[in-house]
């Protein structure tokens, strides 16, 4: 059960780039991973990473003392909400003259495996290394703008590209869009993401680029990939919470001159060359990808290999209701 936006923005967090560490029989620890990719902060080394502010010579805050804080800050917000003590891990790795990529972490402190706070939020008796591959539906997160919104900051926070120049910021019809990269063994996350956005928040999904040998083509280890056009996104909802993701976005919309203009159909409604009642047919298949691990067990043994329909298969098969009630698909 969610009670707050602070446990709606820590399942976000733990969905898209987080990790459940089996301690012993009794004990586990949270692990919340950021990805942070930046070209450059005025030739910052990797390794010098502050916690203080410190300023440019224009006056605005450094971008490495700006991310540590809004690390803390959430840590702090954590504590407070989960009465636990959550803890930094700065990446200090890598390259020795600017950013590249960096992984920070927020960790918390050991916490018994039957946490009732927890298992509830989880929706699950136990907590383990597999929970976050089954998603919380029975949250009703949908149901809730606030929650919604909140859920989806964590999960960009944690598993969006930074949406500038440096990323895949722009679709092939040239609109910029955000570019979300779950990690791939959280297959049921894409389809509560989706509802997050649509049901929740009423904005368009554009694509979901699933990590599946039939989509990608070196697949394995190879995220999902979740787009969203910013046309479709109100000026007044904010993707991010760390402040340097929300500045980017922000200047994104001021360099690209977007005016909302959302799509007149939410997802499926727009993919091209698929009809409400169409039935769509595919297979059974014994090749070693199609039955690998870690696809997941509605997708294991399936061919998928159709046209312009591969992504809404996965999402079909994947339990989405609106698929569900827009196409039929029959396995052969």
């Amino acid at each position: 059960m969610i009670t707050n936006d602070i446990e709606a923005y820590f399942l976000g967090l733990m969905y898209a780039k987080g990790d459940i560490l089996v301690l012993n029989d009794d004990f586990i620890e949270f692990k919340i991973n950021i990805k942070f990719r930046r070209p450059n902060d005025e030739s910052i080394r990797k390794d010098n990473i502050y916690t203080k502010v410190s300023k440019n010579d224009s006056g605005k805050e450094k971008l490495e003392s700006r991310f540590t804080r809004d690390l803390y800050t959430i840590a702090e917000e954590f504590n407070r909400n989960f009465d636990c003590d959550f803890k930094i891990i700065l990446d200090a790795h890598g390259e020795s003259d600017g950013w590249g990529k960096k992984t920070m972490s927020i960790i918390s402190r050991p916490i018994k495996n039957n946490n009732e706070k927890f298992t509830s939020l989880f929706c699950v008796d136990k907590l383990d290394e597999k929970t976050l591959k089954k998603f919380p539906f029975e949250l009703n997160i949908h149901n809730s703008k606030k929650y919604s919104l909140a859920f989806v900051q964590g999960v960009c926070d944690a598993a969006s590209l930074i949406p500038n120049e440096a990323s895949s910021q722009n679709g092939g019809n040239g609109n910029p869009r955000i570019q979300i990269e779950p990690n791939q063994d959280r297959w049921e996350l894409c389809i509560g993401l989706c509802q997050a956005f649509q049901d929740g928040l009423n904005i368009r999904v554009n694509n979901i680029n699933w990590g599946h040998p039939q989509i990608r083509t070196s697949w394995k280890g190879q995220n999902h990939q979740f787009r969203v056009s910013l046309n479709d996104i109100p000026n007044e909802i904010q993707l991010y919470r760390l402040s340097y993701k929300l500045d980017e976005y922000d200047n994104l919309y001021k360099r690209s001159g977007i005016q909302y203009n959302p799509s007149q159909y939410l997802c499926p409604l727009n993919k091209k060359g698929i009809h409400r009642g169409d039935t769509i047919k595919i297979s059974k298949s014994t090749l070693e990808d199609l039955n690998n691990s870690l696809l997941h067990k509605n997708l294991r043994g399936l061919s998928i290999d159709v046209s312009g329909k591969k992504s809404i298969i996965v999402c079909y098969l994947m339990g989405c209701k609106k698929c569900r009630e827009f196409v039929n698909i029959n396995i052969d």
